[in-house]
């Protein structure tokens, strides 16, 4: 309750608070970490949230404390924490893919990508019997992939994914076309190149659409992108300028990027 609560939006926060429910992050992080150090049944989940609130939530959306952390330490303690963490779960429970997949988050925080996608290959080859927490590993596969560039890998964990999930049908599908078209202008010219959408390309834009969903009548963000991007091309006979660096311009993932990466990002706009 100490984390989610500041996290809240402000008007929904100060409804609670008129009752008298208030929290603080700093508060809930040391109950969990106090949690954690005195063992018990309760030690492995108190571990894992703190995991999941430093490596995906500040990670995602971050704090006022995250960012003064950031610049004020070399090492900064979340990522300290995170270690100790990590180093104790896996030597108690080495073939956790659980374990796994936060060691990969911690590899992505710090931009270093091909080691996250090695961790999250390896978890994801194991026999895990929730499919979700392999589908995790394909998503951040494909995250690492776009900053990475590389189509490829993207394409085939999309593929993956529009097949067996169903978190987000519209969002998974425009991936998997934009992806396949930065291979296809890869094929052709390089990693930068502009091609016209082959016909594969938009027949799969096509089926975007009617694979919205609606979420107490609204529809998700993400997925009301893909479906205006998809009907740019299909409906207005618009042709995609680099749709897969759009994407991580709009995430601000040019920050991910490598030096390599963005060099020819640059030589392109040039």
């Amino acid at each position: 309750f100490n984390i989610m609560f500041p996290m809240l939006p402000p008007r929904i926060s100060a409804v609670f608070a008129f009752f008298g429910y208030r929290g603080t992050t700093a508060v809930g992080l040391q109950q969990l970490q106090k949690c954690g150090e005195e063992g018990g049944l309760r030690a492995r989940l108190g571990e894992l949230v703190v995991l999941l609130y430093h490596l995906i939530l500040a990670a995602t959306v971050p704090t006022p404390e995250r960012i003064a952390d950031d610049h004020l330490n070399d090492v900064p303690k979340w990522q300290q924490q995170c270690c100790s963490i990590l180093d104790r779960g896996m030597l108690a429970c080495p073939d956790s893919p659980i374990y796994r997949y936060f060691a990969g988050r911690l590899w992505f925080v710090e931009k270093r990508l091909p080691e996250a996608i090695a961790i999250f290959e390896t978890a994801m080859q194991q026999d895990i019997d929730w499919p979700h927490l392999k589908h995790a590993g394909y998503w951040e596969v494909t995250l690492c992939s776009l900053y990475t560039m590389d189509w490829r890998r993207g394409l085939e964990c999309c593929r993956v994914m529009v097949g067996e999930n169903r978190w987000s049908a519209a969002f998974y599908t425009y991936l998997h076309a934009i992806f396949l078209y930065s291979a296809e202008a890869e094929a052709a010219g390089g990693a930068t190149s502009v091609i016209r959408a082959s016909p594969e390309v938009i027949a799969i834009l096509a089926r975007v659409p009617s694979l919205i969903k609606r979420v107490a009548g609204r529809t998700i963000p993400v997925e009301k992108f893909a479906v205006q991007r998809a009907r740019m091309v299909v409906d207005q006979g618009r042709q995609p300028f680099h749709p897969a660096l759009e994407l991580a311009l709009i995430w601000d993932g040019l920050q991910m990027m490598g030096e390599e990466h963005r060099r020819a990002i640059r030589e392109m706009m040039e």
